[in-house]
């Protein structure tokens, strides 16, 4: 008995490691880690948010599958995306067949229609940062295109200025904030926070964990008493 449990070990080693892979792939597909760089999506996201996004709340996030498209974001979804090989986050506020305006104060109409944005940066009503276009429109998504804006207007490189983002490149929605770092003011960019000295004190710790709703005021408020 002793040397066949001896004999067995190996096989029990085997396929904990086995098991440990196939969670931590199983894990890498279905969740996806970004960290937000600059303003274009204050208050909702800040520059510094460690982020996770859920990738399979849109297509089937596994090998053959990728490309099948579960079901199209809504409007007011906060969506990341893949555009010239890298990831980008940004709110979608119009679909196909959509009429978009944005004024230069930065309100937005769909259809005609004022949209009550509650999640807007309201610094960024009728200011303009380095001479920013505000203006756009009215103009028709494209069938198959999702028209994309950042909530602060002033500081999003958005479908503005670049057009509408094919529905097929969307990879997932941000559902969680893990962590979140104020900037340092005197360097570009911050180690990793292992390696970071200064991470605790300058942890944003109201915005540790905190759930990332995409079509209501409850996140924009929260973030509000937790920025610096």
């Amino acid at each position: 008995m002793p040397a066949a449990s001896k004999k067995s070990l190996p096989f029990r080693y085997l396929r904990v490691l086995l098991a440990s892979c196939f969670t931590g792939y199983l894990w890498l597909s279905l969740v996806r880690v970004h960290m937000i760089v600059g303003g274009a999506m204050e208050d909702t996201l800040l520059h510094g948010d460690l982020i996770a996004s859920a990738q399979f709340v849109y297509r089937i996030p596994f090998p053959f599958f990728r490309n099948m498209l579960l079901r199209s974001p809504k409007r007011g979804d906060v969506v990341t995306y893949r555009q010239e090989g890298e990831s980008h986050v940004s709110r979608c506020v119009g679909l196909s067949g959509d009429v978009i305006e944005v004024r230069e104060s930065g309100a937005l109409y769909v259809n005609g229609k004022l949209q009550d944005e509650p999640f807007l940066n309201l610094e960024s009503f009728g200011r303009r940062e380095s001479n920013r276009i505000e203006s756009f429109g009215p103009e028709i998504v494209p069938q198959g295109g999702m028209f994309l804006l950042g909530d602060h207007r002033n500081r999003s490189a958005d479908s503005r200025f670049v057009g509408s983002v094919p529905v097929s490149d969307v990879e997932g929605r941000p559902v969680l904030v893990l962590w979140s770092l104020r900037p340092d003011p005197f360097v570009d960019s911050r180690p990793p926070l292992w390696m970071d000295p200064h991470w605790l004190q300058d942890t944003r710790w109201k915005r540790v964990l905190l759930r990332i709703r995409s079509r209501d005021s409850r996140t924009s408020q929260r973030d509000a008493e937790a920025t610096p």
